[in-house]
């Protein structure tokens, strides 16, 4: 797909560029076409490229998560072992003296095991000599950064897998900033964690926690300063407000561990305050929602909506099991329905209200030195607000943990960070917790909806009037050329040059069109290789379940010291006696782990290694080549690409089409096949929860690699385009008397729409890569 633009070439009638270009010449297809066909599918190639990597480097933020089941893959006793052994040496390394004098804090939800996985790191804490603020009781997320900025922290773990499903749990880590970690650390403490797997004799040995003078319950002083933190924030007119107005506000915890203490908060600042009671207690089972989940909206708030009804309500709050998110929901007066907001109409609204507070709080003061934080995938409608309104705005990487360090930063630079929001439903409304905080957002949320109600309009009312001032329009627009049409821009700039002529420059040649070839090669590669690593990953999978089973099987144990037989299809009634102890069970479990593991890693990570180097090396040449095949001056290029041009094209062929796409689809057969195999196996045994997460992998390759073989589609289309406008389809058409199924406008229409086409497969991947990595956010 090589064509000289360029009317000057010596070497007419002599290939393929040069006939095709005559025919340019002659108005076959308009120069602008084929300019638009270039930017477009550069760029379309570039963002497919810059997706499937960013892809590949996407990991869960700040801590694990993950299935609880068998295996260094899943979360268990043994991985928690390990992980709280690699974390402990990591901060010895960093600053022991400030874990020798001030420790740290731990804390968890309501979920199964996470009580039990909170003891084991703080007896590892223990057994080491550093003191550990062990909460007594489960506690919401933001607790945890609260309390490492209140003692001063050397970090803070918090175990929670917040809105998952019930078969999952996590690890959160916050470093001695009370931010989550972000690089390097991440990877500093994932070494640590690799030097430090096998378990030490007094990691299981929980008695530790009896009577110890290095470990504290901080709940109680925990939240008397927290409640105090937002009773000194509220302005005593809006307390007065909310008094007055009595506006009856409907709470979910989710079944997680919100209530309590969003109860204290709404009692404390004058809001009348009601729950749903099947969810109002924590529940590990979750057992009246599949997806505890409250942006999932309308299908996780049913029962909330059904108790609003029965009582009066107009506005629900619900917490997700973590109470690190918030969601909300009103009573529309003139449909009679609920409208579920989403995390960037909330973003909008609380960012609205916290600058509406600030001023009254400082009446006259300038907006010089305030500042918003968000995420780069979230609405910037608050840049909007910033620039109508004078404050500044900065956006972020994707994950609270940007967000986090980002408001420290600005903070220590002496700035006033007010309100930072992500759309996925997390806001953070004081700086004393430097993370998404759904007991806060919920007390300013629920203060802001009763000075609606004041004034006489309702929550969607006050959301309209943002948009209507600061401009729908321009936040439809700013979502538009952030996402999709940025690239677009470029190319207006490139058909207003040289828009007279009938060429491109050979350096534009050279740089679109190689510059395309390099970038399709090597996304093809990486697809390819992507593939091919999840096969790996898949197999590894399996091989985890009798490698670290004992007996083909995991022993998981109970807090009752009762242990569950796990197996690969699922998990049965049988119980060990309760003389086999956890430790026993471990000690069985662990049997040359270490050995085995190096084992399993080695045989994956040497092929997807080897795969990775493969792939990278293969697309170099595409690029070289097609730099070779455009780049047509009065130049040793011109001379090689005469003597060896087809032969340039053939090689040229085989790293992009004849050596990959086989490959790709027997990737896409292999996968196929297992997915199948996979799904019969789990539906005969009635549990699907073992391969999940492979499964989840598994379909997104086969999306990825079916919406690159549209766009190669698309291109050999392209191709036959071109074909149909050179002397061979002119000469078969004469030949057979063939009707003239090509003119100027046919070309030009097909190409313009196949340009779209193949930046739109893009535009879908790039998508499918942002949704694929939010769901392995924390």
């Amino acid at each position: 797909m090589m064509f000289d633009m360029d009317n000057t070439s010596s070497f007419k009638n002599e290939s393929f560029y040069n006939d095709t270009g005559e025919l340019y010449k002659n108005g076959t297809l308009p120069i602008w076409a084929i300019k638009f066909y270039f930017t477009v599918i550069f760029f379309g190639s570039f963002v497919s490229f810059v997706s499937v990597i960013a892809l590949l480097r996407c990991k869960r933020s700040a801590g694990l998560r993950g299935r609880m089941y068998v295996g260094y893959a899943c979360m268990n006793d043994l991985v928690i072992v390990q992980t709280g052994q690699g974390f402990l040496r990591y901060l010895e390394k960093k600053d022991k003296d400030l874990l020798q004098k001030k420790g740290m804090v731990i804390g968890y939800d309501g979920r199964h095991n996470s009580k039990h996985w909170a003891e084991l790191t703080a007896a590892i804490f223990l057994h080491a000599g550093y003191p550990v603020k062990l909460f007594g009781m489960v506690t919401p997320t933001p607790y945890i950064p609260f309390s490492i900025r209140k003692y001063k922290c050397a970090a803070g773990i918090m175990v929670t897998a917040s809105h998952n499903p019930k078969e999952d749990n996590g690890y959160k880590v916050y470093g001695p900033n009370s931010a989550q970690i972000i690089p390097p650390a991440d990877k500093e403490i994932q070494q640590s964690i690799l030097e430090n797997l096998e378990p030490w004799p007094t990691s299981w040995d929980k008695s530790i926690l009896s009577n110890n003078s290095l470990l504290s319950d901080p709940l109680g002083q925990v939240t008397c300063n927290y409640l105090g933190v937002i009773f000194n924030d509220i302005l005593p007119e809006f307390k007065e407000i909310n008094l007055k107005q009595k506006l009856l506000i409907t709470h979910t915890a989710m079944h997680g561990v919100g209530t309590p203490y969003v109860k204290k908060v709404f009692d404390g600042i004058g809001i009348i305050f009601q729950t749903v009671p099947e969810q109002q207690d924590p529940d590990p089972e979750f057992s009246t929602v599949k997806f505890p989940n409250p942006e999932e909206g309308k299908s996780s708030l049913d029962l909330a909506f059904r108790t609003a009804d029965q009582q009066g309500s107009v506005v629900i709050l619900a917490n997700d099991p973590d109470a690190d998110r918030l969601a909300c929901a009103e009573k529309q007066k003139d449909t009679n329905q609920w409208k579920v907001f989403t995390g960037n109409e909330l973003g909008a609204l609380l960012g609205w209200w916290m600058l509406f507070q600030y001023r009254k709080k400082n009446p006259g003061k300038s907006l010089e030195n305030v500042y918003m934080v968000c995420s780069t995938v979230s609405s910037m409608i608050l840049r909007t607000i910033a620039k109508a309104e004078g404050f500044h705005f900065i956006d972020t990487l994707t994950g609270f943990k940007w967000i986090g360090n980002k408001a420290l930063e600005l903070q220590s630079a002496g700035k006033e960070v007010i309100f930072g929001f992500e759309e996925a439903i997390g806001y953070m409304c004081s700086m004393a917790v430097v993370d998404k905080d759904g007991v806060s957002a919920a007390y300013q949320l629920a203060t802001c909806a009763s000075y609606l109600y004041s004034q006489g309009k309702t929550i969607n009312q006050q959301l309209q009037e943002i948009y209507d001032k600061y401009g729908t329009l321009s936040l439809m627009l700013q979502l538009l050329l952030i996402d999709i049409f940025l690239p677009f821009v470029a190319l207006l700039e490139i058909l207003t040059v040289n828009s007279s002529t009938w060429q491109f420059s050979s350096e534009l040649c050279w740089f679109y069109n190689g510059s395309e070839v390099f970038f399709n090669t090597l996304t093809l590669w990486l697809t390819l290789c992507l593939n091919f690593h999840v096969i790996s990953l898949w197999n590894l999978h399996n091989r985890n379940i009798t490698t670290y089973g004992v007996k083909d099987a995991s022993i998981a144990c109970d807090e009752s010291s009762e242990c569950l037989v796990t197996n690969e299809r699922g998990v049965s009634n049988e119980t060990y006696e309760a003389s086999t102890s956890k430790e026993t069970a471990s000690r069985e479990i662990n049997i040359d782990y270490r050995k085995k593991k190096k084992r399993n890693d080695f045989s994956i990570i040497l092929p997807s290694a080897m795969i990775w180097f493969f792939c990278f090396s293969l697309s170099i040449p595409s690029f070289v080549l097609s730099a070779v095949l455009n780049f047509k001056d009065e130049s040793i290029c011109v001379i090689i690409e005469h003597t060896f041009g087809d032969t340039l094209q053939w090689v040229l062929l085989v790293f992009r089409v004849f050596l990959p796409m086989p490959l790709l689809l027997l990737s896409v057969v292999i996968l196929v096949i297992k997915l199948v195999k996979s799904s019969i196996r789990d539906k005969e045994s009635s549990s699907s929860k073992a391969s999940f997460d492979i499964k989840r992998l598994v379909i997104f390759s086969l999306a990825m690699s079916f919406l690159y073989l549209i766009a190669s589609f698309q291109r050999n289309m392209f191709n036959c385009v071109h074909i149909g406008s050179h002397d061979f389809r002119n000469s078969t058409i004469e030949k057979f008397k063939l009707p003239p199924l090509y003119n100027s406008n046919l070309n030009t229409i097909f190409i313009v729409s196949l340009s779209m086409f193949h930046y739109s497969s893009c535009i879908t991947r790039a998508l499918l890569c942002f949704f694929y990595c939010q769901s392995s956010e924390n």
